[in-house]
């Protein structure tokens, strides 16, 4: 059921107010969808977290902040705010509103919005939401199931980079102003929004110690403030040293220090996504979410995923399964790349 083009102006919302990697994953859908209608006036409706991903993305015409209380992570947000808003915005009288979030709760909120055609997944907790439903694919990956929603209104999926954010020169000086880095360095970002995804510390510090001394390469610890005590833990397990960045840096500039770095080391996070946007390598750690679904978009071979599952999983999120060698040889793999 393709939208027959025309040239006249669209009103498009695309509601997409979830976590940081969730936006990142969405992007190849805005460039499709740009490009494909370059006439259309396109909103998009994030969470406060996650707007700077945003910045400098010229697919996007407006931008409007709305915080879901139950995705906000501690970011101000209210019921009273969201319904008021949402009342609001159901005056624009979208032409299609694109929803990418199977979630029932998130469901509701896109339905209250109102607009000609809500599309979304048909999946049982929330089809009943969307009046143009899509089939969504558990086996392939989240971001070509978004391309087939813009597939199936009549966008082009191949005109699309892949995951992008958009960093301006000046962002690149001013973090090399604000940060004394080496001019070659290593990140690690350990922490992750749910704690089955998180690996074992004493194994991060193995990991950190292999690369500064046995590989003299220094690493960089970053992470968000509620993950300080996380990133403390490893540093003192260490026999070496890392610069511990956590909590120092605003999103931009963590894309700025992943762009910059040698290699990346972390679990399924948001700055898996980042690295993946910007085309770091890296090695990401995977327990009991699938990387078939939620891995490095595209996928490329200095994008690597260590994943090694059970029949059954684990309450620890099965991440016990990677050891410190399993890591260390993966990258050292990819650090030697540079020397090829």
């Amino acid at each position: 059921m393709a939208l027959e083009r025309c040239t006249r102006c669209q009103n498009i919302l695309f509601f997409r107010p979830d976590h940081i990697g969730d936006l990142l994953l969405t992007t190849p859908a805005f460039c499709s969808f740009r490009k494909s209608f370059p006439d259309a006036h396109i909103t998009a409706a994030v969470g406060s977290w996650s707007a700077e991903v945003l910045k400098y993305n010229s697919y996007i015409d407006e931008l409007i902040i709305m915080n879901l209380p139950w995705l906000a992570r501690g970011s101000s947000a209210s019921y009273y705010k969201l319904i008021k808003q949402c009342a609001a915005l159901r005056k624009e009288c979208f032409d299609h509103i694109f929803s990418f979030r199977i979630a029932a709760k998130s469901a509701l909120i896109s339905r209250l919005l109102g607009g000609k055609k809500r599309w979304g997944f048909n999946v049982k907790k929330s089809r009943w939401a969307f009046n143009v439903q899509v089939p969504y694919d558990p086996q392939k990956h989240v971001v070509e199931n978004y391309l087939d929603i813009m597939e199936t209104f009549g966008a082009d999926r191949s005109m699309n980079n892949g995951l992008e954010i958009f960093i301006s020169d000046e962002e690149k000086k001013q973090f090399n102003e604000k940060f004394s880095l080496p001019g070659i360095y290593a990140v690690i970002s350990p922490g992750a929004g749910y704690p089955p995804k998180l690996w074992i510390t004493e194994r991060w510090a193995a990991v950190a110690d292999r690369l500064s001394i046995d590989c003299k390469i220094p690493v960089i610890m970053t992470g968000t403030k509620s993950e300080k005590p996380l990133v403390r833990e490893i540093q003192e397990q260490m026999k070496g040293k890392a610069v511990n960045l956590c909590g120092s840096l605003s999103l931009r500039e963590l894309a700025v220090l992943i762009e910059r770095s040698r290699l990346l080391l972390t679990v399924d996070s948001a700055a898996m996504h980042i690295a993946a946007a910007v085309d770091t390598p890296q090695t990401a750690l995977f327990g009991f979410t699938n990387p078939v679904q939620w891995g490095p978009y595209p996928q490329r071979d200095t994008h690597i995923v260590l994943y090694k599952p059970l029949k059954k999983a684990l309450s620890s999120g099965n991440m016990e399964q990677i050891s410190v060698k399993d890591v260390t040889e993966k990258a050292e793999g990819l650090l030697a790349l540079y020397q090829q």
